[in-house]
């Protein structure tokens, strides 16, 4: 569990890393499309108004890219965020279980102690205590 505990850690980090980049990338192409808006052109066109439409074209492209990214990321970031939400306690309940099971042979050995006393010494259980010996019912 706690190396699945770690991955969905290392996951969310990975998640919020890109969110980050994604965010950065869409800034910087918010500013290409806004300088792409205020490009000049001229009325005896060289080729200016192509220029000036694919700098906006692309810009918009990144903008879209950029904002699926980050929707992208942030599912990621929620479903990682689910899982600890399930993996925490989960843990935490199989932790308890574990020591629960390894505190059975100390119970069962200090319940059954007089027992098997009795047994090692060569007492015969009644009848209905032969599964305490091992042998077959």
């Amino acid at each position: 569990m706690n190396q699945l505990a770690e991955q969905v850690t290392a996951a969310a980090g990975n998640a919020r890393a890109d969110a980050e980049r994604a965010q950065h990338d869409l800034e910087t192409a918010r500013q290409d499309l806004a300088a792409a808006y205020a490009m000049a052109t001229k009325t005896d066109c060289d080729g200016c108004h192509g220029r000036k439409a694919a700098a906006i074209a692309a810009a918009g492209a990144a903008i879209a890219g950029a904002e699926e990214r980050i929707r992208d990321a942030t599912r990621r970031i929620g479903i990682c965020e689910d899982t600890a939400e399930i993996v925490d306690p989960l843990t935490r309940r199989l932790r308890a279980a574990l020591q629960a099971l390894r505190q059975v042979p100390h119970d069962l050995g200090e319940v059954y102690e007089l027992i098997y006393q009795f047994i090692r010494r060569g007492g015969k259980m009644p009848r209905l205590g032969r599964w305490i010996e091992g042998a077959p019912a």
